[in-house]
């Protein structure tokens, strides 16, 4: 193959983990210029535009219905469902973004035990209890983190709830005292809900996946959490 030629690249995507037989394909050379849409061996769809792609776009399958596909940059994949569920080996953007979630949870939690950083003993175990309960409350956060990065939901919804009660007693009990960091739980709230679609994207795939595997279909690519 010369130099100057393009190479040509196909990726495949199952409907089904047990059936390699029915799949779509996507098919592209060297450029990213034109995209070849396939139902097993049959072209059904042609895109000339990179920026359509980065889109997305659906095809209509008659047995099976309609399929989105998009084209995700680095490292270069596509993804690909059919209705909420997330095609075999298709890029799952939901869930690699669970990484940088748990971020967001492994920081509150830091910056809330550091801020919070001492224990106080009471010989009344409620006051001791709710003396304590902000440090509680940080390692709460560090542990959420930890289990958002391996892929669990509620968590997520959990430590949200909790940031915004958090938010609102700290509000009632010192009102805009300490301004500085009414706005940094603002910024951090901000960014928890900025993450809110890929939970929700990945919440209704896992659904589709159960409905699936209710009906009487095989296993797909995720577990249930």
């Amino acid at each position: 193959m010369g130099s100057g030629e393009k190479k040509i690249y196909l990726l495949k995507y199952y409907f089904d983990s047990e059936d390699q037989s029915n799949y779509i394909a996507v098919k592209w050379q060297t450029g990213l210029k034109e995209f070849f849409i396939l139902h097993n061996k049959e072209e059904v769809e042609r895109v000339s535009s990179f920026e359509k792609m980065s889109k997305g776009i659906e095809v209509f399958l008659p047995n099976e219905g309609y399929v989105f596909i998009r084209v995700v940059q680095k490292p270069l994949g596509f993804e690909v469902k059919l209705g909420d569920r997330y095609l075999v080996n298709s890029r799952i953007l939901s869930e690699e973004k669970m990484t940088s979630i748990s971020s967001i949870f492994y920081f509150v939690g830091v910056i809330t035990i550091i801020t919070n950083l001492r224990i106080d003993v009471s010989e009344n175990i409620l006051i001791s209890f709710l003396s304590n309960l902000p440090l509680l409350v940080g390692f709460f956060y560090l542990f959420a983190g930890w289990k958002i990065k391996k892929g669990f939901i509620w968590p997520y919804v959990l430590g949200v709830i909790f940031f915004i009660l958090s938010a609102i007693i700290v509000l009632l009990i010192f009102g805009w005292y300490g301004i500085f960091f009414h706005v940094l739980r603002l910024v951090f709230l901000i960014l928890m809900f900025s993450h809110f679609k890929y939970i929700l994207d990945l919440y209704k795939h896992r659904k589709s996946i159960k409905e699936l595997r209710g009906s009487g279909g095989s296993e797909d690519i995720l577990d249930d959490f």
